[in-house]
């Protein structure tokens, strides 16, 4: 089994507020909202908190995300952090028996079995993902709560729009085996390209889904693979005028055995 994680900052953004960690059998991977002061500690402390309590995972969503939440109010009261810190999303994969994927907020997975590739995509109407600094104010997740919250899930093209369950504010699958399992940011779909005449420049939005495929078309799974990856890849769109304007992370489990 390979792991790794690749983050990159948008030229938008004077600073990177996306974060990821890659262990042995998991990959984390967190974005902190651009509007939200510190969110870029609060993108490194969640992926911290998910990585120390990853193997509880095991015994059921809840309890992670209990733990979870417990470490990350621990560490505000001690480090007099900013509630605005924790306005981060939360991306896990964990492969143990099966391969759990675990979400609080929006982003995209993806799954290649070497016959196809299938991607479904979470995004929240009014761009309002459940975060977790609300579980760690009451008030905050009430107020949430009593809001009407879609969650749209686009797979393979084909979206789907649905009720959240305000009840449960996270997403957690046990998915089928495939050879490559991966997870993204939503930065994956802010690339654009500039288009240059003599008299204008036009900025026309580019679509993600075949920069992802290039970013996943490994040629050798040794060492820091999924970023030797990406950086090609990104290169290789940098030379034709495209580039991506919010932060980006991937992260990624190949399993060699099958």
């Amino acid at each position: 089994m390979r792991t790794d994680v690749f983050t990159a900052q948008g030229n938008s953004h004077p600073i990177c507020q996306d974060y990821g960690i890659a262990g042995e059998n998991f990959v984390v991977l967190s974005d902190g909202c651009s509007a939200a002061k510190d969110s870029d500690i609060g993108a490194r402390l969640v992926c911290i908190a998910a990585r120390n309590n990853i193997r509880i995972l095991s015994h059921g969503p809840e309890r992670f995300y209990t733990y979870l939440i417990e470490d990350l109010n621990c560490w505000a009261g001690r480090m007099g952090l900013v509630p605005d810190t924790f306005c981060s999303t939360l991306l896990v994969l964990y492969a143990g028996s099966s391969v759990k994927f675990f979400a609080i907020g929006d982003g995209l997975l993806i799954q290649s079995d070497g016959h196809g590739t299938q991607a479904t995509k979470f995004s929240f109407s009014n761009n309002t993902p459940f975060y977790p600094v609300y579980a760690m104010f009451p008030t905050w997740a009430e107020r949430w709560r009593s809001e009407k919250h879609q969650v749209q899930q686009t797979c393979d093209g084909n979206r789907q729009t649905r009720e959240f369950d305000n009840d449960l504010p996270y997403v957690f699958w046990e998915l089928a085996a495939a050879k490559t399992t991966a997870i993204a940011t939503d930065g994956i779909d802010s690339f654009q390209q500039i288009i240059s005449t003599e008299t204008s420049s036009t900025v026309v939005p580019v679509p993600g889904d075949s920069i992802l495929t290039d970013m996943l078309s490994f040629k050798s799974l040794a060492g820091a693979f999924v970023r030797r990856r990406c950086q090609r890849a990104l290169h290789d769109r940098k030379k034709l005028g495209i580039s991506h304007y919010d932060d980006l992370s991937l992260g990624v489990i190949v399993r060699e055995d099958e």
